[in-house]
């Protein structure tokens, strides 16, 4: 029976594009984290992964709060819904002048890694916008953005991109 078998090289195909895309997903080139950067309104700040990340680590201006709304178009209630940060806690950060706690800033980065990512595949910041904001028949209906307050959903719509980037459509 093993011997009838036959693979079907769309299934191979599909399998070393997944390849592909999982090896990359962590890998962030320097454009993107420019991207990443200026969409978190760090553009004036070094935007090396290194930087970046000791960035998050040590906290996020809470002006990136209102960054991320005005790139995505989004209103604060749902920015503070995928972030798990109370409008108010934002409010007091701003006027104190205090960075946002690690957690904050890693979900925030998440958001910005995942609209520079698609702003780069779809190659527009319009088309980019609207992608994240619609539902998404791969993604079961769901609206790509709405899956970014866990790091599965990130997963999820990151995976999606790739797939579309590399022309594999689920």
């Amino acid at each position: 029976m093993d011997s009838l078998r036959q693979d079907n090289p769309d299934d191979t195909k599909n399998k070393s594009v997944n390849k592909a895309v999982h090896e990359n997903q962590d890998f962030v080139h320097p454009q993107l984290e420019s991207r990443i950067a200026s969409i978190l309104g760090l553009a004036d700040q070094p935007t090396d992964t290194g930087s970046l990340r000791l960035q998050v680590r040590e906290g996020l201006p809470p002006t990136t709060v209102g960054e991320v709304e005005r790139y995505l178009e989004i209103a604060r209630k749902q920015l503070v819904k995928l972030t798990g940060i109370s409008e108010r806690t934002v409010s007091r950060k701003c006027q104190r002048q205090q960075l946002l706690d690690p957690v904050v800033s890693d979900r925030l980065f998440r958001i910005a890694r995942i609209a520079a990512g698609a702003e780069e595949v779809f190659e527009s910041q319009l088309k980019a916008r609207l992608w994240l904001k619609r539902p998404n028949r791969a993604l079961g209906g769901a609206i790509p953005l709405d899956l970014l307050d866990t790091d599965a959903g990130t997963l999820q719509v990151s995976d999606l991109l790739g797939r579309i980037e590399y022309g594999v459509f689920s």
